[in-house]
């Protein structure tokens, strides 16, 4: 995950808001207090209910890597309180006080 926060400090400066890796998603989500259920292609869920759903244009794939991440996830149980403290941690040292100092 280091090496997500490291190009979004590079791509910070070129006017983009944030990148995210699968690695750092799968984070965010336990982060969340959510369990993911999977990632899906364009249009595609395991649950018939959320198959073509999708309405954004532009979705490709370049090299085995999404334009767009379509995620599902539920609600846990319980949220973990140290998870989301730990990142938010390492957010916080690794590209917010960043983009906060104004490079």
């Amino acid at each position: 995950m280091n090496e997500t926060f490291a190009i979004n400090r590079a791509f910070h400066g070129w006017g983009h808001q944030f990148l995210y890796s699968k690695d750092m998603l799968e984070q965010l989500i336990a982060a969340c207090g959510l369990t993911l259920r999977g990632f899906y292609d364009y249009g595609d869920s395991d649950d018939e209910s959320l198959k073509g759903l999708e309405q954004h244009g532009g979705w490709s794939v370049t090299e085995g890597y999404p334009s767009v991440w379509i995620i599902e996830a539920v609600k846990s149980e319980e949220c973990s309180d140290e998870v989301t403290s730990n990142f938010r941690a390492l957010a916080e040292e690794k590209f917010l006080r960043y983009v906060a100092s104004g490079h």
